[in-house]
């Protein structure tokens, strides 16, 4: 059973008339409220654990679906750029269907028992076309690092409503951090209905890739958003809308036959476009590194071509661009970072693209880290 709850967005402003109660389909009667999902936990890591299970399309308790949506991606000034549709036939991790095809990037992968197969373009989709999927399928990270992160409990209010939220907060910030940061939740957070664990909002940190979730419907007991909105500094990066998802009967190993002319078994070392190794990082570098060999004020931005390891490792590191006097410290602080893992049918690979590291190094150590 489907239950939508609808909230509208004012303009493309981070402004939301929220729904003072779900709308419950008339056939759903009575039992309505409990087709919500579960509760809302009281505890950040809880509530952050739950929601990571019940967002998105993936999971070990899903079976076969198909999802078929239309996209449009925005440029920096917030002009459509490109527009198009994001089509997927899942049977598991190993077996499916996935087809981008718009003005600019048309492309379709086979997932097989005799490996990955590609017909249309064969790179990888630049990091907003392939954020489609990530918006749809997994849009909680499940694999947050805990050694170097807080999880953080707090609200964030949207017009005159209140939303409870989770901000994944570094350990240590005011060493190695992002510079510029707005004093207003400058981290990664996560917002949720007020009494369920759906996802609702969430945000890169300083007003960059936020994400409102609309219309959003229970499907094999997840949280599926038919509607989504990701503005960056008010501005929108990309709309998505739900065409069709549904379910699919059982299918075996052969369910989707690549063309002859598909190009694979696609293997070796993946190369990513900008943007998308950032997108990967679940643990960065610590202030010990730097704090007894820098003593003065340092900030910039650092471009690195970074190669990663199934494991998830930096392999190396060197700059590309940037101020030379913050080259070497990026890139012994890039070599310390820890990745997810870039799966392809379901298994991990080596990887290579562009980094950015945008540091700030202060001369003076937070207390909790003497």
């Amino acid at each position: 059973m489907k239950r939508s709850l609808a909230c509208s967005l004012a303009g493309a402003l981070l402004v939301w008339a929220l729904v003072a109660s779900a709308q419950t389909p008339k056939s759903a009667g009575a039992s309505a409220t409990a087709d919500a999902g579960p509760g809302l936990p009281s505890d950040a890591r809880d509530i952050f654990s739950l929601a990571a299970r019940l967002n998105g399309l993936a999971g070990s308790d899903i079976k076969p679906w198909h999802i078929k949506a239309a996209y449009q991606i925005f440029d920096s000034g917030g002009k459509t750029q490109h527009s198009g549709t994001y089509e997927e036939f899942w049977i598991s991790d190993k077996i499916y269907k996935r087809s981008y095809v718009s003005d600019s990037f048309t492309q379709t992968d086979f997932g097989t028992e005799r490996g990955l197969f590609r017909s249309g373009n064969q790179n990888w989709p630049d990091l907003l076309t392939m954020q489609v999927r990530n918006y749809l399928v997994h849009p909680i990270p499940q694999d947050v690092d805990r050694h170097d992160n807080r999880l953080k409990k707090g609200e964030r209010s949207f017009d005159q409503t209140n939303l409870p939220c989770v901000a994944v907060q570094p350990k240590y910030d005011n060493v190695v951090r992002v510079y510029n940061a707005s004093p207003f939740y400058p981290y990664v957070h996560y917002c949720f209905d007020p009494l369920h664990p759906m996802l609702r909002f969430d945000s890169q940190g300083e007003g960059v890739n936020d994400a409102l979730y609309n219309h959003i419907i229970l499907f094999q007991g997840h949280y599926v958003a038919k509607e989504i909105q990701v503005l960056s500094q008010r501005k929108p990066r990309l709309t998505l809308h739900v065409l069709t998802l549904e379910n699919l009967p059982p299918a075996n190993k052969y369910a989707f036959p690549p063309p002859s002319d598909a190009a694979g078994p696609l293997n070796g070392i993946v190369t990513l476009s900008a943007g998308l190794l950032d997108t990967m990082v679940r643990r960065r570098c610590s202030v010990e590194s730097f704090f007894s060999i820098y003593q003065t004020d340092l900030r910039g931005s650092v471009v690195l071509q970074a190669s990663v390891g199934k494991d998830g490792r930096v392999i190396s590191a060197e700059p590309l661009s940037g101020p030379k006097v913050l080259q070497s410290v990026a890139a012994e602080c890039a070599r310390k970072y820890e990745f997810r893992p870039f799966l392809v049918q379901g298994e991990p690979v080596e990887v290579e693209g562009p980094l950015e590291v945008r540091l700030a190094v202060t001369s003076e150590l937070p207390n909790d880290a003497r």
